[in-house]
């Protein structure tokens, strides 16, 4: 298929998104995707693949709403409850306060006549801004917390989204506990982000992490908590669960191509994520840089259906 047949089919289904409903959207998203995989099978223009991935985005983010595939989060910006004011009980208390605290003041900043609610804001590129804030409100109160950088493919060498990709949480500890703190997790739920045929475009994002943590029962527990609450208790199974999602995001097509489908676990363990996240170790040593981050090679089969396994 030429580039201006491409075009010309991307245009007609672009005029089908209106009045649809989800699962319609997720199909005529999953049409262009197709299109474009099959348009560029032999397409040795970088410049000619970039205008298609460019044309997919922008069907990406003026068609489909920002909606999420996930539970809302726990919160109402006109709760008074605790009064600002800190007692200590338990540790999950001074979590269950630190979130409003922390959701309040990014609200206050946010919150417009035309939004109403914390959920309606798309929550990309924040990470960093919630990280800060609880690390300063825990600084505050005298309890012990990190921030926490995953790069990446977890390297700092290799740049596989070109500088993005990247995403910070918090490591909340006390005497006996330690919880994982996420403010902004709920950004990887987006609808738009998470339809499983973008996988393989070449110049692409990957599939967001959401897609593989609601379709596993393990993962989707574990997911539900930490974007309605803000946090979870940092176990061993609980660490495990909340990084392969981002290893599974960090995948392009031509992984899971080879792997003749989707799925929704990894091998790696605590410790492995412990390397990956604190020494010299990569996912690029493990797994090969072509398979991920932006895709540079087309599939074998642009017809590849990518279904979970």
């Amino acid at each position: 298929m030429k580039e201006s047949e491409c075009k010309k089919k991307l245009l007609e289904i672009e005029e089908k998104f209106k009045g649809k409903t989800d699962e319609e959207m997720c199909k005529l998203m999953s049409e262009a995707y197709r299109e474009v995989k099959i348009a560029t099978e032999n397409e040795k223009s970088p410049k000619k693949i970039n205008e298609l991935s460019r044309k997919l985005s922008f069907i990406r983010w003026s068609a489909i709403p920002s909606k999420s595939i996930i539970c809302k989060s726990n919160f109402d910006y006109y709760i008074e409850s605790k009064k600002n004011e800190y007692k200590q009980e338990t540790d999950e208390d001074f979590l269950k306060f630190l979130i409003l605290l922390i959701r309040k003041r990014f609200m206050e900043k946010y919150i417009s006549k035309y939004i109403k609610d914390i959920n309606e804001i798309d929550l990309a590129d924040t990470c960093l801004d919630f990280s800060e804030l609880v690390k300063g409100v825990c600084d505050f109160y005298c309890i012990d917390c990190i921030v926490v950088k995953i790069d990446a493919g977890f390297s700092k060498q290799h740049e596989i989204f070109q500088g993005h990709g990247y995403h910070y949480f918090n490591i909340v500890t006390f005497k006996d506990k330690k919880y994982i703190v996420d403010c902004s997790y709920r950004q990887f739920f987006s609808l738009r982000r998470n339809i499983p045929e973008c996988l393989g475009v070449m110049d692409f994002d990957t599939l967001n992490l959401g897609y593989y943590m609601v379709n596993s029962s393990e993962k989707r527990e574990i997911a539900e908590k930490i974007v309605k609450d803000g946090f979870v208790e940092l176990t061993e199974h609980n660490f495990k669960h909340y990084l392969d999602g981002f290893t599974l995001s960090f995948r392009n097509g031509l992984f899971y191509e080879q792997n003749v489908g989707l799925t929704c676990d990894t091998c790696y363990t605590y410790d492995d994520y412990i390397k990956l996240l604190f020494y010299n170790y990569d996912l690029i040593q493990l797994e090969g840089r072509e398979n991920l981050g932006f895709q540079k090679k087309p599939l074998k089969n642009p017809r590849f259906e990518f279904k979970i396994k």
